[in-house]
């Protein structure tokens, strides 16, 4: 029997942009697949005197698998990011590039 599961999860706290993540996953008894978006939106209010600096949106999407090799074997595996797009997290103070500012 394969059976989807979709969760969608909202967050937003003062200071930070929002943040939505969606997870579809689709398993079986033996195995099962999973795959997740992070969207974040551009956070454009923010407190210069403090250092603080614009950040654009971005969306990071991850696919996961497992199958369940014996009964206390689960092998487990994904690819986090795979679209490979760089991004920055609000408040990160390092460059696109991973250099510190």
């Amino acid at each position: 029997m394969l059976r989807l599961f979709r969760s969608v999860k909202s967050h937003y706290s003062h200071g930070s942009p929002r943040r939505t993540e969606y997870w579809y996953r689709l398993e079986s008894p033996r195995w099962t697949v999973e795959l997740s978006a992070r969207i974040v939106n551009k956070q454009d209010r923010v407190a210069a005197s403090l250092g603080e600096g614009k950040t654009p949106s971005f969306t990071v999407c991850n696919i996961r698998g497992s199958r369940q090799a014996f009964d206390n074997l689960l092998p487990l595996a994904g690819v986090e990011n795979f679209t490979d797009r760089n991004y920055q997290e609000h408040l990160d103070f390092r460059s696109q590039n991973g250099i510190r500012v």
